[in-house]
């Protein structure tokens, strides 16, 4: 009986173990996707390189916070420390971050979009008037 609870207990524990290790893989890899999809629509849009690198690093910060928080609450689940408060604070804040990030993305993507615009039409009017 109490071998059968000890060979229970570790095939619980190792069943958590890969799925938490899935679960931070499954992130990593979409996140990733994700990235790369988002810095070759950012590279098409502008001219200068230097602003997608930029946009991909925080991408990846992003990612990787996103990966902790997920590992924390999974963490939190498993050892029944699952507070009805801690979840919904950080998926508030989590929500409020990523609209701040994809905001100030839209922001950056725009504002380069017309700032190569603005130099295309100057240097027209430079060559004119040359």
């Amino acid at each position: 009986m109490i071998k059968m609870m000890i060979l229970s207990g570790i095939s619980r524990f190792v069943s958590e173990v890969i799925g938490l290790v899935d679960l931070i893989a499954g992130s990593i890899v979409q996140f990733i996707f994700w990235l790369f999809k988002m810095w070759f629509s950012y590279l098409s849009t502008t001219i200068s390189t230097g602003g997608a690198l930029s946009v991909l690093a925080w991408g990846l910060m992003i990612g990787s916070i996103l990966v902790f928080v997920g590992a924390l609450m999974y963490l939190f689940k498993y050892l029944g420390i699952w507070l009805l408060i801690v979840v919904p604070i950080l998926t508030f804040f989590l929500k409020i971050f990523i609209m701040i990030f994809i905001f100030g993305l839209m922001f950056v993507m725009i504002s380069n979009v017309v700032r190569s615009i603005r130099n295309k039409f100057n240097r027209k009017e430079d060559n004119h008037y040359a």
